[in-house]
């Protein structure tokens, strides 16, 4: 697996921001505003009384630059209409030259209420913006604990990160985290809310 810092300088990252998506299905229509995609994007079709049909025909070509161009290790969908990350894989891989070079990942501002277990299929992942959705629930952020090499994620800006204890329960259930809504993980910070959570399981076991 990759690390980020050692993503080639000259590889730009595959961006869709402010793409009005509605759907992960809609990356596959639409041409990153930068990035070089593993193959062309989709045409939609008319059928013949002029509305839009739900079959598609793909360019004979891969983008220019795609055959042999590195692996783009960060995806950005940020500031879309996405309500769901469901098909997020299938989609990568018709995208990325090898999804599991995935390290960043920014679905920040759009309209998500819950965290797709879907992300499990990204270990690489490294760094994962979330911050201004509508992800409401502690239990959905215990899913990013699989996530094993995961340290910088946000949250802020959701409506979750407004609970009691939001920071210990992050950072005491994503151990691996250095950094969350960009204010660093210090040593005594992960001291504190160990012993933190330590009480807190104590004191489920207890009920």
């Amino acid at each position: 697996m990759q690390k980020l810092n050692e993503r080639p300088a000259m590889v730009p990252p595959l961006c869709y921001s402010f793409k009005d998506l509605r759907s992960i299905e809609d990356i596959l229509y639409e041409s990153p505003s930068s990035g070089v995609t593993k193959s062309a994007p989709l045409r939609r079709t008319k059928d013949t009384d002029g509305s839009m049909a739900l079959a598609t025909t793909a360019s004979e070509e891969p983008p220019p630059g795609a055959r042999g161009c590195p692996n783009s290790m960060v995806l950005k969908l940020s500031n879309n209409s996405l309500t769901s990350l469901r098909g997020l894989h299938e989609v990568a891989e018709k995208i990325l030259n090898d999804p599991a070079d995935l390290v960043w990942l920014d679905v920040s501002c759009n309209k998500l209420t819950s965290v797709d277990g879907i992300l499990s299929k990204f270990p690489g992942l490294q760094v994962l913006y979330l911050h201004g959705n509508e992800i409401g629930r502690l239990s959905d952020v215990r899913k990013l604990s699989s996530l094993t090499n995961l340290q910088k994620l946000t949250l802020h800006g959701n409506p979750v990160n407004e609970l009691p204890h939001y920071r210990d329960h992050v950072v005491g259930h994503v151990p691996t985290l250095r950094s969350l809504d960009f204010s660093a993980i210090t040593r005594v910070d992960r001291d504190n809310i160990d012993t933190w959570m330590r009480g807190h399981m104590k004191r489920k076991a207890d009920r």
